[in-house]
């Protein structure tokens, strides 16, 4: 199984929504973390995915950051980094 670790500050929803969609639906992923580092953003994808879990951050921690983060938290050991 894959943990998923994907950065995002929300500007690319679009493909964020496809990404999110083929991720939860594949038999590999385990988990999809989402690092939010935009939290004051009011056009967000709507996370209603089992396998997503939101980390919303108080500032923008940027990508290296939101990574490292995902990466301590992940439940499994295979780690898929992403970004949207």
């Amino acid at each position: 199984m894959f943990s998923v670790i994907i950065p995002t500050m929300w500007y690319a929803n679009a493909y964020l929504e496809k990404l999110l969609r083929n991720l939860q639906q594949s038999d590999v992923v385990g988990e999809i973390i989402i690092i939010d580092n935009n939290w004051l953003c009011e056009d967000k994808v709507n996370i209603d995915f089992s396998k997503a879990i939101v980390l919303s951050m108080p500032e923008n921690i940027y990508v290296n950051e939101a990574w490292n983060i995902g990466v301590s938290i992940a439940k499994y050991d295979n780690i898929c980094i992403s970004n949207d």
